[in-house]
């Protein structure tokens, strides 16, 4: 009995001796020497011996010197087997070259070799830049240059040699794009908001960008748009939002605004057009107000920020400032700042009785109204034009008449206004880009 007691002891020491001798866990390859913190990779590991399904096979990431006295878990597996393990390097990890992988099991707790290769680890770089010649909100004229460089919130630039530093300068630059960490003065010769990118990629491939879409190029000649409000009167507390609501005002030579605030935004900017003898005197104008002034034209502002102002000589423009607001006003000199009113609202063409309202369009050919004047029965003759709206207005301005170009399927719109009082009125015919304006006189 005492032998197979003895026996039956001695089984279960070599067994047990047997077990914790095969429970072994040894790191193998990990698929890559260099990689961009937040990538993934992955490591191979051999188990033997493991019996406990709870048992978890982590990964770990050691410091950069190598060392695990401090590590980072990266990624696991629940088996009990050899196999791979999916790992993340962390965001926050430092750049270093000595870096090294181990997995170790949970249960029971055994600790692996390590990969036995160091492995390189590369912070993506940090691309940020600045213009160094203009405001804090970016205006500059047609065919002027900007001047880029890098930047760095704590005012200390840190160069990446080994990196590679490309610069694309956006629409209408010309050099359109640069290689290398200081790039040379951009000039750009188109209007419209660019959007200049900064792309740095560091010497294992890893590449991040920047933009800035805040610079706007403007021209001395602008158009003023059909949905234009337009100021023909002195207007008391004129408030005018952007964001959908007034996007464009147009002061004329009788317009006069007294008071009020001004607000823009960046996506649309708002636009004013001053006239010669228009006046704009408001409490404040803020952020992505652009503001184009001709000669004898006068704008006066207690608070002005954020905002452009194209004048020509002979404009007048006062900012009171009294709590420093005007040091982001961007002011452009023109040798002559021009509207163009094709598009423009009739009632601000009729208030400033512009050259050629009675025939503004492209081509002379195109529209004609016929008898002209008429006793209020007469044709309107489209050349070449299938779709379209047409807009009668009296003298001052209102509309009178509104209907679809051509309803009737024929190059001639037979027209009736036999019942409307004699004077002076305005056809405007819009069919897509084009418009065109016809004097009409009722007798």
């Amino acid at each position: 009995m005492k032998i197979v007691s003895l026996c039956l002891f001695l089984l279960a020491i070599l067994f047990f001796a047997n077990q914790t001798e095969a429970q072994t866990v040894t790191t193998g390859s990990v698929s890559g020497t260099a990689f961009c913190t937040g990538t993934t990779f992955t490591v191979t590991y051999t188990a033997s011996g493991y019996s406990d399904t709870t048992n978890t096979f982590n990964a770990q990431l050691s410091d950069a010197s190598g060392s695990f006295n401090t590590f980072d878990n990266i990624g696991n597996t629940q088996s009990i087997s050899s196999g791979t393990i999916s790992c993340k390097i962390p965001d926050n990890t430092t750049t270093g070259t000595k870096y090294r992988v181990r997995v170790i099991s949970t249960v029971p707790y055994i600790t692996g070799s390590d990969n036995g290769v160091d492995i390189g680890i590369y912070q993506y770089p940090q691309p940020s830049f600045n213009v160094t010649n203009l405001n804090r909100f970016p205006f500059i004229k047609v065919g002027d240059y900007i001047q880029f460089a890098l930047y760095s919130e704590t005012g200390n630039v840190i160069i990446d040699s080994s990196a590679t530093y490309f610069w694309e300068f956006g629409d209408g630059s010309s050099p359109q794009n640069f290689t290398g960490f200081n790039p040379p003065p951009v000039q750009y010769n188109k209007a419209g908001k660019i959007n200049p990118t900064l792309t740095i990629t560091n010497i294992i491939g890893c590449s991040k960008s920047t933009s800035n879409s805040s610079i706007s190029v403007l021209d001395c000649t602008i158009k003023i748009d059909s949905t234009a409000f337009v100021v023909d009167t002195i207007v008391n507390n004129l408030g005018l939002f952007g964001y959908g609501y007034v996007n464009e005002c147009w002061i004329t030579t009788k317009g006069i605004v007294n008071g009020g605030i001004i607000q823009g935004g960046s996506n649309p900017f708002i636009t004013i057009f001053i006239e010669a003898g228009g006046a704009l005197n408001a409490d404040r104008i803020e952020e992505g107000v652009i503001i184009y002034i001709k000669p004898g034209g006068s704008v006066n502002v207690t608070r002005m920020m954020g905002t452009a102002i194209i004048q020509s000589g002979g404009a007048s423009i006062k900012i009171s400032d009294p709590m420093g607001y005007g040091y982001d006003t961007t002011i452009i000199h023109c040798s002559d700042v021009k509207f163009e009113y094709k598009n423009a609202p009739l009632k601000g063409i009729l208030a400033m009785k512009i050259n050629g309202v009675e025939d503004n369009s492209i081509n002379g050919d195109a529209i004609n109204i016929y008898p002209n004047p008429s006793t209020g029965i007469f044709n309107i003759s489209c050349k070449d034009i299938t779709t379209g709206q047409v807009i009668i207005t009296d003298a001052l301005g209102n509309n009178v008449l509104d209907m679809n170009l051509n309803d009737n399927n024929s190059d001639v719109q037979n027209m009736d206004m036999s019942t409307y009082p004699k004077g002076i009125y305005f056809v405007k015919i819009t069919s897509g880009k084009n418009v065109f304006i016809k004097k009409l006189i009722l007798m």
